[in-house]
């Protein structure tokens, strides 16, 4: 009992994004009890929240052997991803759907890994998932962005509009629709739309890179520079931030600053190189 009850503590305390009390909590359950796959898998999601995947895919796994649901090798998942080992990332998906072929979260993070190899999987994979969820934010995201790539540019706007009223705080959808209606030429909507992704929260560097990107094809450096300062402080290890941030600084005269961060962005590639893009997961 003591055991679950750390568990259930650590699950309020992840819930509340105290992250170090909840990593304390789920180990004491764990200690209490070895055996708790869910304590495990809430010790894995507290890890990957804080970025540290190895040790959160290694609880994942744990926790599967314990006790194997779709959801655990969702997140394991995830984190196999963020470490660059995109086939068993992928296998631990397909397993996923092995186990339960309607879960949207599976369904949506294997639609993201295979997209650029597999346009037509991908929106295979993301039709099931709205099959089950239709009114799904995330599906309705990736089902405009496969649109979109596909030169379905009115659809995707449409679909993307969707999954905006769905959640407005998203900010990748903001993004996919700025991008289809710059591509439709909708410039004014799709500036609105870039300088509401800038604000959304939760707002990641990666977000904040393809603002920079829009404001630099529009011609705006000053925003565009802001914008990478930004994500450089949200996001110190993002080498193609300091990359792009290089980039921009040589293009408007700065070399010497330029210089320093290409420095920075080539060591950051280095540590890194072996690293993957996030998938979206589910919770356990």
């Amino acid at each position: 009992m003591r055991a679950a009850l750390w568990a259930w503590l650590g699950d309020v305390y992840a819930q509340m994004q105290k992250y170090s009390i909840a990593e304390d909590a789920f180990g004491r359950a764990i200690q209490l009890d070895t055996s708790s796959a869910g304590a495990h898998s809430g010790l894995g999601r507290v890890l990957q929240e804080t970025g540290r995947d190895a040790d959160a895919a290694h609880e994942f796994m744990l926790s599967i052997d314990l006790d194997p649901t779709s959801s655990r090798r969702v997140l394991l998942a995830r984190s196999l991803a963020a470490l660059g080992d995109l086939r068993a990332a992928e296998s631990a998906l397909r397993r996923a759907l092995d186990d339960d072929s309607e879960n949207t979260d599976a369904l949506i993070a294997l639609a993201q890994l295979v997209r650029a190899q597999d346009q037509e999987e991908a929106l295979a994979l993301v039709n099931r998932a709205l099959a089950v969820a239709p009114k799904d934010s995330v599906a309705l995201r990736e089902l405009g962005g496969l649109l979109a790539e596909r030169g379905q540019l009115a659809d995707a706007v449409k679909v993307l509009r969707d999954s905006e009223r769905e959640d407005p705080r998203d900010s990748w959808t903001k993004v996919y629709l700025g991008n289809a209606l710059e591509s439709l030429g909708l410039l004014s909507e799709s500036e609105q739309s870039f300088n509401q992704a800038a604000e959304a929260s939760p707002l990641s560097g990666t977000i904040l890179l393809f603002v920079s990107d829009y404001y630099q094809r529009r011609g705006y450096y000053d925003s565009a520079e802001e914008a990478l300062r930004r994500a450089v402080s949200l996001e110190p290890d993002n080498a193609a931030v300091a990359q792009s941030l290089a980039g921009l600084l040589r293009a408007t005269g700065r070399g010497a600053e330029a210089q320093s961060w290409s420095e920075t962005a080539r060591a950051l590639d280095e540590r890194t190189k072996n690293g993957g893009r996030p998938l979206g997961g589910a919770t356990d």
